[in-house]
């Protein structure tokens, strides 16, 4: 009968134990890679329909400064803020001013006047001012702004909101 070697046995498991180790690794550096690229190669798509407002104003009475809300295919409601000077300080001029508490606009900073309620399209802002008289080759600077009313909140200071969100 032949006597085994207990260092010859030794040898074969730690071999064995070895080529068992070297195997898993291989094992978990393939699963590992092929993760890896799985993960970078994975595309997916979405498509996201959307449509974009459009803010059309014009001035309609340039006495009294009432802003239209043109009516577009893609119109959407609005708030409006206008400003307005003299053409030249010393000239002068004398009106009632649709503002305050009962009026339909509020003056803010930066000499703007702001209408209080949303304009919806094809509406327009009650006029701003009324009785205007002014002195003789006087004129009129004004200047209109909208912006987009949704998401905005309503009110009388939704107007300035709107206007003096950062990022407008």
């Amino acid at each position: 009968m032949k006597k085994s070697n207990p260092n010859n046995v030794n040898r074969k498991n730690t071999k064995r134990g070895i080529l068992i180790c070297l195997l898993l690794l291989i094992m978990a550096v393939c699963v590992g890679v092929l993760s890896i690229h799985a993960y970078f190669t994975d595309t997916d798509s979405v498509n996201n329909n959307f449509t974009v407002g459009e803010n059309v104003i014009e001035i309609t009475d340039d006495e009294n400064i009432v802003v239209k809300n043109v009516k577009t295919d893609r119109a959407v409601p609005c708030y409006i803020r206008v400003f307005v000077e003299l053409e030249r300080p010393e000239m002068t001029m004398t009106a009632t001013w649709n503002t305050g508490d009962s009026g339909d606009w509020t003056m803010r900073q930066g000499d703007y006047y702001y209408y209080k309620h949303v304009v919806a399209p094809g509406d327009s802002t009650k006029p701003l001012l009324s009785g205007v008289t002014m002195s003789e080759d006087a004129k009129l600077i004004v200047y209109a702004e909208s912006i987009q009313a949704e998401a905005i909140v309503s009110g009388s200071e939704g107007a300035f909101e709107a206007f003096n969100k950062p990022n407008n």
